[in-house]
């Protein structure tokens, strides 16, 4: 008797264990997707590419000419060079599911710098059954990155 009970002890410990690496392993892989989608969209700004840039958007965000406008906003506020660095500096992912189906927000913040200069992005990116795409990009120079954190 004591010996089925260590057996199915271990049998649920190790559905556990494996059910917690499938749980890593989507984290890790919606981090880096996050990484690669916020790496193109800067790419895309850095090339001055308003419609690669655009085209990261979630639809109905923003309309393409108010989008352009933005779009020389942001690169007069932060001239991202072709070369820069970009470090990641948190991630936090999601699904939900609810009347509208399935879900899935993935939000970073991430440190980009060129020319001993430092920019900070914070970026929304969602999934959902009317299409994906960033719906939160905001960039920080380090005095308003502070203020965005309440350190200022």
């Amino acid at each position: 008797m004591k010996h089925r009970i260590r057996l199915l002890a271990l049998c649920l410990l190790a559905v556990l264990l494996c059910s917690g690496c499938g749980v890593m392993t989507r984290l890790a892989n919606d981090a880096q997707t996050m990484n690669n989608l916020v790496k193109a969209e800067l790419d895309a700004f850095a090339a001055g590419d308003v419609d690669a840039a655009y085209a990261g958007l979630y639809p109905g965000q923003s309309t393409k000419e108010d989008f352009a406008d933005l779009f020389a906003q942001m690169q007069e506020y932060c001239p991202l060079p072709a070369e820069y660095e970009f470090k990641a500096l948190t991630h936090h992912s999601g699904t939900t599911y609810g009347t509208g189906g399935k879900q899935t927000d993935m939000n970073g913040e991430y440190q980009v710098s060129f020319g001993g200069r430092s920019f900070y992005v914070i970026a929304g990116y969602v999934e959902d059954s009317n299409g994906s795409g960033f719906q939160t990009w905001r960039i920080l120079n380090e005095e308003d990155h502070k203020l965005y954190q309440g350190v200022g």
